[in-house]
């Protein structure tokens, strides 16, 4: 289980209760200087995983895209926090859907 190495400062998020979906922005101290994104979560039936997208700064001035998969503890063990995470990014990669490249010219 890989645990972030920045910590969460500040959020700013509308909720979908229908869709089960969370956007918003995020902040955060990253080494020395500030990051901030915008994120999309979607959340399971059972309310204990979500799992989605975020955009991060890159060092050189572009956008990264990244994926977030959050697990609720609810005072369950670490296999089980393992087993709700593989199943958030599992979801993730049937989920996606990417356009092809067009061939190289």
């Amino acid at each position: 289980m890989r645990e972030s190495r920045w910590r969460l400062t500040t959020v700013l998020a509308s909720a979908n209760k229908t869709q089960n979906q969370i956007l918003g922005q995020w902040q955060a101290k990253l080494g020395s200087g500030d990051g901030k994104g915008v994120f999309m979560l979607t959340m399971n039936p059972r309310g204990n995983v979500m799992y989605g997208y975020n955009t991060a700064p890159h060092e050189n001035n572009a956008v990264v895209y990244t994926t977030w998969v959050l697990a609720k503890r609810d005072g369950d063990d670490d296999k089980k926090i393992r087993e709700r995470l593989r199943w958030g990014e599992a979801q993730l990669k049937e989920l996606t859907v990417s356009l092809p490249l067009p061939p190289a010219r």
